[in-house]
């Protein structure tokens, strides 16, 4: 019997992928919802809620980080953990295109010893309102020790809890030059 397809999804390439505006470090929190669907078969595999928490660092329009989580799908029984590297690369002020190479852990109820584990890429877009982060995304998943695969369409929201502004930008902003 083969390892079980379904997986968590809401990770994504906007899974907390921060804002590239103007913060030097900073902490997010999200949740989302994905709808999990193999690509062999095209069935449903499983809707996933999600939690999760990112750190991160900009570099002029970029923005890199690292975020951490759990997702369970309620209407089948399946839950996880989660990790990625993420980037987004701020377009205007407003809007940013997302990266995320993703490692995803998921199982059956309390089935340790069947948990599937899976790794790929997503990418979405974000959209930046103040403090907030709202991302759809899409993922593909492969199982590390299978040959199935999974589509994830995702829809993230984030919100920043903790920034420290980029010194050099303050600095910009009461007039001073940036050496």
């Amino acid at each position: 019997m083969g390892r079980a397809w379904t997986i968590p999804f809401v990770l994504a390439a906007g899974l907390v992928v921060p804002s590239a505006t103007a913060r030097a470090l900073g902490l997010d929190a999200g949740a989302g919802v994905t709808e999990s669907i193999g690509l062999v078969a095209g069935d449903h595999l499983g809707f996933y809620v999600t939690g999760a928490a990112s750190v991160y660092g900009d570099a002029g329009p970029w923005a890199f980080g690292t975020s951490f989580g759990a997702s369970v799908a309620p209407d089948t029984a399946r839950w996880g953990f989660f990790g990625s590297l993420d980037g987004d690369y701020a377009l205007t002020p407003w809007l940013g295109l997302d990266l995320s190479l993703l490692v995803v852990h998921d199982q059956l109820g309390a089935q340790w010893g069947y948990a599937s584990f899976f790794a790929g890429a997503g990418t979405g877009v974000s959209f930046f309102l103040d403090t907030w982060t709202i991302s759809p995304n899409v993922t593909i998943l492969r199982d590390l020790f299978a040959e199935d695969y999974a589509l994830g369409l995702g829809l993230h929201v984030a919100k920043t809890l903790v920034h420290t502004p980029d010194p050099l930008d303050a600095a910009s902003a009461d007039g001073e030059e940036r050496r």
